[in-house]
């Protein structure tokens, strides 16, 4: 190859480079030929013929394997001669084990990650290791190969480079903590939420943020990770990152500012139209000390369910037709609330909202104003609506306003002492 190296990239996309030039042996990176390259270069000492087809094949349901097998090669040889960088005697089959020719010379992303991170952890003195960890926390660009999404012979490839990148995430935000390093801690775990927004990284740029004193941001990216993860997984936030929320309670309050700077702390950050959303979690502590509030004021103060239906009144199940009904449906209550009621999400099909000084006869308002703001109107038949008094006791009714009669029955809300329990459609009542 002239001294010339082929680089390839495999973390994060796939994509090849030769003297300074983008090559593409094919406009589809997942074709059978690129997977044959693929895993090729995965396995650098070579790969069994029987393991290869079972890689490359899987579960197709192929009448002879060993032929389609041949058929891949001779194709990726052409590409190779085409290429003109690249011959046939790259890809070398000896005594049953196919491997890519060891003369060919290749920079490929996962062998520089794994000398750098063998090389990071081999380190006995700690600030060397540190800034070799934080030289592999940058190299890694991404999942392994990422167009093959559950492709089963990447899968283990896949993990196997996303856990040797949490473990020097790991480590990085360990040794920060340690030396202070509050601002390399930020940045790693931020790219690391950015990359894997379930695995809870946000827990350390939370820890780093209130380190450094940046209290609001922290705050709203508890707000933020509250929201993703009830939206998108249906959880509650972990312990952990309840537990970092109090102490940036305790940050606060430890700090001495005056009252103009207290209350720009607390204002919300520009000019939000429409009704007030949190995370479930502390629509639930609103909905108490709301509940406290009429108590002692006598105010009144609605709970609406909000549940999208089949149509025939039960709870659609989750699947891209709920996400995109649900999607609406918020829009919708936010438009037609008031600033100063709030809402929530409480099911991946069901909202939450919280009115403040409304009468029974306002709430049928309120619920024409959301059917009003949905942009098919014809969906409003899939919508059901459950409406309770804030004030209402143990055993009292609360109200179901149908649609499509126009008309309120009665359904029961259960209530014990000050916590809420509002029952989802296919539950048992």
């Amino acid at each position: 190859m002239n001294g010339k190296s082929l680089k390839v990239t495999m973390l994060g996309n796939f994509s090849m480079e030769y003297d300074g030039q983008t090559i593409r042996f094919e406009r589809n990176s997942a074709t059978k030929a690129n997977q044959l390259l693929q895993i090729l270069l995965c396995y650098r000492n070579g790969i069994a013929k029987e393991l290869l087809i079972q890689k490359l094949f899987g579960e197709e349901e192929i009448a002879d394997t060993s032929n389609s097998l041949r058929a891949v090669v001779f194709r990726l040889r052409r590409l190779f001669e085409q290429s003109g960088f690249l011959d046939e005697k790259a890809i070398r089959i000896q005594r049953g084990v196919y491997v890519f020719s060891p003369e060919a010379e290749v920079d490929c992303d996962i062998y520089r990650f794994e000398e750098l991170v063998s090389e990071a952890f081999a380190k006995t003195a700690e600030r060397e290791s540190y800034e070799l960890l934080r030289q592999c926390c940058e190299s890694y660009k991404g999942p392994f190969l990422p167009m093959h999404g559950s492709c089963e012979w990447t899968i283990a490839w896949n993990l196997k480079y996303k856990n040797m990148y949490f473990d020097c995430v790991r480590k990085v935000c360990g040794i920060s903590r340690k030396y202070g390093d509050y601002e390399t801690m930020l940045a790693v775990s931020e790219r690391a939420a950015a990359l894997y927004p379930f695995d809870e990284w946000q827990s350390c740029q939370m820890e780093a943020l209130v380190a450094l004193g940046r209290v609001r941001e922290a705050s709203k990216l508890y707000e933020e990770t509250g929201r993703l993860m009830f939206e998108e997984l249906g959880v509650a936030l972990p312990i952990h990152m309840t537990e970092q929320m109090r102490e940036l309670g305790r940050q606060v309050q430890n700090r001495t500012d005056t009252m103009g700077e207290v209350i720009k702390n607390l204002q919300e950050a520009g000019e939000i139209q429409g009704a007030f959303f949190c995370a479930y979690p502390h629509f639930v502590e609103s909905y108490r000390l709301v509940k406290r509030v009429i108590e002692r004021t006598g105010q009144s103060a609605w709970l609406l369910l909000c549940t999208i239906t089949d149509g025939r009144g039960y709870a659609l199940e989750g699947g891209e037709r709920v996400e995109v009904l649900a999607q609406e449906v918020e829009q919708a209550i936010r438009q037609a609330l008031r600033r100063g009621d709030m809402y929530t999400k409480y099911s991946a099909s069901q909202y939450l909202a919280l009115m403040m000084e409304l009468k029974q006869e306002d709430c049928r308002i309120v619920v024409e104003r959301i059917n009003a703001c949905m942009e098919r109107k014809s969906r409003k038949n899939y919508l059901s609506y459950h409406i309770a008094p804030l004030n209402s006791v143990l055993g009292e009714a609360a109200g179901m306003y149908d649609v499509r009669k126009n008309a309120w029955s009665d359904l029961p809300l259960s209530e014990t002492g000050d916590s809420m329990e509002v029952k989802r459609d296919g539950d048992s009542q």
